[in-house]
């Protein structure tokens, strides 16, 4: 797998990624994001994306909640729920009060669902 360069070499690890991300760049946070994306474990993805999103510029913040919705998919319900909670400024900011009344709505479908 080809990683972004802020990720070749020695292999950074996510908490270093997050560490990083509030003295980068908007180039180098798109970096950061493609990395975050590309981390094969779906409880350690979720959390670097969870902590990388706030840190992100809004012209990448969507893609970053879109990877986080992807990827709590594979995670337990109570992770999944705690980092969409967490997702809910950024959702915010990014679709307004519609936004967060739509993860609202989704979140209560799924806990109908599977009780």
């Amino acid at each position: 797998m080809r990683y972004p360069k802020i990720c070749r070499g020695r292999g950074i690890s996510c908490r270093s990624l997050v560490a990083l991300a509030p003295h980068l760049g908007p180039e180098q946070l798109g970096e950061a994001l493609a990395a975050a994306k590309a981390i094969g474990d779906a409880s350690e993805r979720i959390s670097t994306l969870d902590a990388l999103v706030g840190w992100l510029p809004s012209t990448l913040q969507a893609d970053a909640l879109v990877a986080l919705i992807d990827a709590a998919g594979n995670v337990s319900r109570s992770q999944s729920l705690f980092r969409v909670i967490n997702a809910s400024r950024p959702t915010f900011e990014l679709g307004g009060p519609g936004a967060v009344l739509e993860l609202r709505r989704a979140i209560n479908d799924v806990c109908r669902w599977y009780p």
